[in-house]
């Protein structure tokens, strides 16, 4: 099990190379999904946890736009042929933030 991130801004970021076919429903796959799907399959071996940000918004706060899960599911099974984390669907313990909160910042 990868060790949990501080924040999951890093590995959400690896998914803006398919920015457009995850936040518009009749955009086409992306062409040339080699960038799209390195940043996916980095988030999904290396972060998994960060996944639990499908369901809160955060995905749709890094990509400026509401993420279309059906793309999102599409790119993790057909074209990326990544398939999901082992543990998808934990989100019960600690979530990292999207962001992490600035040195010193109050709690």
């Amino acid at each position: 099990m990868p060790p949990q991130p501080k924040e999951c801004l890093p590995s959400i970021m690896g998914l803006m190379p398919c920015k457009d076919f995850l936040t518009n429903q009749s955009a086409p796959p992306p062409p040339y999904p080699g960038k799209c799907c390195d940043g996916l399959k980095s988030l999904l071996k290396d972060t998994p946890i960060c996944l639990c940000h499908l369901d809160d918004g955060g995905f749709d706060q890094v990509l400026s736009a509401h993420m279309n899960i059906e793309n999102f599911a599409a790119l993790m099974v057909d074209i990326c042929k990544s398939g999901g984390p082992a543990d998808f669907g934990s989100c019960s313990g600690p979530v990292p933030p999207v962001r992490a909160p600035a040195p010193g910042a109050a709690s």
